[in-house]
């Protein structure tokens, strides 16, 4: 539903949700997405400018926040930590990139649960290695998806390339 449309008819929430398949930007057709681009598409108004700047404004400052995090993860600064993979996970889930917001989700309740912890094991920091390790493919992948889409309209919309 169009983000115009929704004031009215969305319960909370539910804008957000994805369906875990994307038109494929190159052949058209469905796959499994890391991103649901026809889903953010859709709640763009199928504006896609509006999707180009929000995919430029995530990719411009999620390496910041998740740097943030992964330091404070690192440090022992598990709160911190906690608090930027809340709202990492947050805009991932207005992309819609379902998969690398369920990974910040596993390391905002880890880093919360270490934050609480009075002592901490060589396990507690293997585990949050492994946590770490499967957000950032996760985010990597996500991040691939966004600029691929990004790349396919700019040459969509420059006309240099017909598809």
């Amino acid at each position: 539903m169009c983000i115009r449309d929704s004031a009215k008819t969305v319960r909370p929430g539910s804008a957000f949700r994805s369906s875990g398949a994307t038109p494929d930007v190159e052949g058209g057709a469905s796959r499994a997405a890391e991103v649901d681009l026809a889903a953010l598409r859709e709640r763009a108004c199928q504006d896609d400018e509006l999707v180009r700047e929000v995919l430029l404004d995530f990719l411009s400052t999620s390496d910041e926040l998740v740097g943030e995090m992964i330091g404070f993860a690192n440090t022992g600064r598990f709160a911190e930590a906690a608090a930027r993979a809340h709202r990492v996970r947050g805009a991932l889930l207005a992309l819609g990139a379902g998969r690398a917001a369920e990974a910040a989700t596993e390391v905002e309740h880890l880093a919360t649960t270490l934050s609480t912890a009075r002592v901490l094991t060589d396990l507690h920091a293997s585990v949050l290695t492994g946590v770490l390790h499967t957000f950032r493919m996760r985010l990597d992948a996500a991040r691939t998806e966004m600029f691929r889409f990004l790349g396919a309209r700019s040459q969509t919309t420059d006309g240099s390339s017909s598809q």
